[in-house]
């Protein structure tokens, strides 16, 4: 065996790590297509910029879902508004980066 032979052999596990590699950051690239934040009530995703609430059930919902009604909207606590509570100021969307999964508030 020809010491070129020897290299490309040796060379065969590198380049089948690469291939692994590249079809894994695809296949993680499409996944996060399709498991994007969605809203709630419309589903559609969540696009950086709108206007958004954290719904009392653990999701999140467009602004302009919500309906203009005070019963539409609860307190920090996940509780009903009372009478003298305004309704709360929707924040930004920001979509969560890579290694980056806390969202941005912008009041």
């Amino acid at each position: 065996m020809t010491a070129a032979r020897l290299i490309e052999i040796s060379a065969l596990p590198v380049l089948a790590l690469f291939v692994i590699a590249l079809a894994a950051t695809l296949a993680l690239a499409a996944l996060r297509r399709t498991m994007a934040e969605r809203c709630i009530a419309c589903a559609e995703p969540l696009i950086d910029g709108q206007e958004v609430y954290f719904d009392a059930s653990g999701g999140i919902i467009h602004a302009a879902c919500c309906g203009p009604e005070r019963e539409s909207y609860t307190g920090r606590d996940g509780e009903p508004l009372k009478d003298d509570e305004p309704i709360p100021m929707p924040w930004r969307w920001s979509t969560p980066r890579t290694g980056d999964w806390i969202r941005h508030f912008d009041h």
